[in-house]
């Protein structure tokens, strides 16, 4: 039937494992043949007419006697073996009369008992009755020409599902893992499920479910074999009665076993037959479950007492994603594991076809998710593109915003891919020369906003100069003209100031003239105080806010201005064209102002109010422009650290997962 070595027959088989094969355990064996006379009578053995008093029977009771095959070796020409097992071997054969190649089942042995002939025959039965895509039919059933019995069937081209996933645990080659990815592999194990739902619904119990089991054809076939196990399901009070009543070959009475460790369920492995039932096989169909998705077996020891053990108590971790961490596995499929290999029956998915809807609704989710990834990569790969030119042109506004679109279209689909990620960074941390026109008008409101709050800020500060001139009356006013000079300035840099703060759209030219204004109206006080004392540091302060608000031109400007200015009142009064003296007595210095005639009191309070504005003007125009600073700086370090969480690895939780 398959080109792949078939399983031994024993009732409790072995279990061939990557790390070597399991001895057999020889279960309790009871023949009828062997000892007395059998208390069910020749009519109840297979290979005639078998009544059984109960709702199903394997053979109709009007069904003839099975006869030799006398046209056996003119219609069956033996071609090589397939498969060979304790009981029976199978080959191929070239059936004549169909002209067609078929797998032939015979037994070993010529003379072997009726019990095992029943359950040889049996085997046919069930498998020939169970008409479903999944299951291999069965072509035809007689004796041979040398007395042994045999069966029919289709050949099978394919490899199991053990071999396949061996080779996948081992690292296969790329090819192999695309053609037996996890997906495909769980809608062949869906198709597993619904043969054996099938089956359950004609009556008819597995018991040796495993991956050995399980041929995944050459053209998309799946095919459950091995029927040699297979019981049928009725009540519990009936079930013994109807195995005896079929002659089985091994009778299941309380410490045999039935089926594969590793895969039988909790309730064969304590040799309860009475206790079987669809979830039985729904037990092994979730360690089946749980090998595709981890590559590992359930059930894992060193001996078949370990592995019984391991299936008793429960005490192996039946979470995929705890036993396999290094795969990406989804919770979904932890709680289908967990809920079909609960220990207790009753706990369990209580039928394959439930379990394949599990199943089917979950490769549903994953096929959209497929569908996402796959668009999101097309996605991911169109942004890398347009940013790939976007980044080769001075300007490429279009093709930037176009890369992003295609970066976020793609991260909506498929949050986690890395092209997305790194092309959506890559666009926002490498910004054009020159900026996109409506960035242009959003930045240049942002300057407009700018200047109006400095022009009024200017303003208020000029016009506060008016506080000084009751004080500087006070003083003896030698000449008016310095007094008058610098307020007529102050006032007019007061007003340039206020009408670029009451301005729509404020221009930096009235700005820088405010500065010009100001700059000319300090510098008349040099008169006051000579050109080395008190002006310097007043257009010093007043010049330090332009060259931080104005553009970048504008502030070489400022800077240039401000310097010149201080320079030329400094070579004035070198010169002599600024009536100020210095004189140094002893250690003191002595001014002697060409404007004013100190008096004591209005002096004093005049210098400090001016010292008390210096700072206050330096701090207000600083306070503004640290507040600008900050808000970006922070603004830019929070992108920055938003872009760089986008493109570095996610590390998995360390809290463990809930158990279900």
């Amino acid at each position: 039937m398959s080109d792949a070595k078939p399983d031994t027959d024993p009732v409790v088989n072995a279990r061939p494992r990557r790390k070597g094969s399991w001895e057999s355990l020889e279960p309790t064996l009871t023949d009828h043949a062997a000892g007395s006379p059998s208390p069910w009578s020749e009519e109840l053995t297979l290979d005639g007419p078998t009544r059984v008093e109960l709702p199903r029977s394997l053979v109709d009771p009007d069904a003839p006697r099975m006869a030799v095959d006398e046209d056996f070796g003119q219609r069956y020409r033996t071609d090589e073996i397939l498969g060979q097992g304790g009981m029976g071997t199978i080959r191929l054969h070239y059936d004549r009369q169909i002209g067609r190649r078929v797998a032939l089942k015979s037994m070993n042995d010529a003379d072997a008992g009726s019990a095992d002939r029943s359950r040889f025959i049996r085997e046919a039965r069930i498998q020939g009755q169970l008409e479903h895509p999944s299951i291999v039919p069965v072509y035809d059933l007689a004796i041979g020409p040398d007395g042994r019995p045999f069966f029919t069937m289709r050949r099978v081209r394919g490899m199991t599902l053990e071999v396949i996933l061996e080779r996948l645990a081992m690292g296969a080659p790329k090819v192999f893992r695309a053609e037996h990815s996890r997906r495909r592999l769980l809608s062949a194990f869906g198709r597993v499920c619904q043969a054996v739902h099938y089956a359950h619904e004609h009556g008819v119990l597995h018991r040796d479910i495993k991956p050995s089991n399980i041929i995944l054809g050459e053209f998309g076939e799946v095919y459950l074999l091995d029927w040699g196990l297979a019981g049928l399901a009725k009540q519990r009070d009936e079930a013994v009665r109807e195995l005896k009543a079929l002659r089985l070959t091994r009778e299941t009475m309380p410490g045999s076993l039935l089926g594969t460790p590793g895969y039988m369920s909790p309730e064969q492995a304590t040799g309860g037959v009475s206790e079987l039932g669809p979830p039985t096989d729904v037990y092994a169909l979730g360690c089946i479950l749980f090998e595709i998705v981890t590559l590992m077996p359930l059930h894992d020891g060193e001996g078949i007492v370990s592995l019984l053990d391991s299936t008793i108590r429960g005490t192996t971790d039946r979470r995929p994603s705890r036993r396999a961490g290094h795969l990406k596995i989804d919770p979904e499929l932890d709680r289908i594991v967990m809920k079909a290999t609960a220990l207790s029956p009753e706990d369990r998915i209580q039928s394959a076809r439930e379990l394949f809807l599990q199943i089917d609704a979950y490769l549903d989710g994953r096929r959209d998710e497929e569908q996402r990834t796959q668009l999101a990569d097309e996605r991911a790969r169109a942004a890398a593109s347009e940013a790939e030119l976007a980044l080769s042109k001075p300007e490429g506004f279009d093709e930037r915003r176009q890369a992003l679109r295609d970066a976020v279209g793609a991260l909506s689909l498929d949050p986690t891919n890395e092209l997305a990620l790194r092309t959506f960074a890559e666009v926002t941390t490498n910004p054009p020369q020159r900026l996109p026109p409506d960035v242009d008008e959003s930045l240049g409101e942002a300057v407009r906003a700018r200047l109006r709050w400095a022009g009024g800020a200017v303003s208020v500060v000029y016009a506060s100069a008016f506080v000084y001139l009751p004080f500087i009356a006070a003083s003896i006013v030698e000449q008016w003209l310095p007094v008058i000079l610098a307020y007529t300035l102050l006032l007019a840099a007061a007003v340039a100031g206020l009408l670029t703060a009451r301005a729509a759209r404020p221009r930096v030219e009235w700005l820088a003239g405010a500065m010009v204004l100001s700059n000319l109206g300090f510098a008349a006080t040099a008169p006051w105080f000579g050109p080395l004392l008190v002006t310097p540091s007043l257009l010093a302060i007043n010049t330090a806010p332009y060259a931080l608000f104005l553009s970048h031109r504008a502030r070489r400007l400022a800077l240039a201005f401000g310097l010149g200015t201080i320079a030329t009142i400094i070579g004035l009064g070198y010169a002599g064209a600024i009536p100020v003296e210095y004189t140094f007595r002893e250690g003191e210095l002595i001014v002697h102002s060409g404007a004013l005639l100190f008096a004591p009191i209005p002096t004093l309070v005049l210098l400090t109010l001016l010292a008390l504005g210096q700072m206050l003007g330096a701090m207000l125009g600083a306070s503004r422009i640290y507040a600008d600073l900050e808000r970006a700086e922070r603004a830019l370090h929070m992108q920055s650290w938003l872009l760089r969480g986008l493109t570095q690895e996610r590390r998995p939780s360390s809290r463990p997962p809930a158990d279900r």
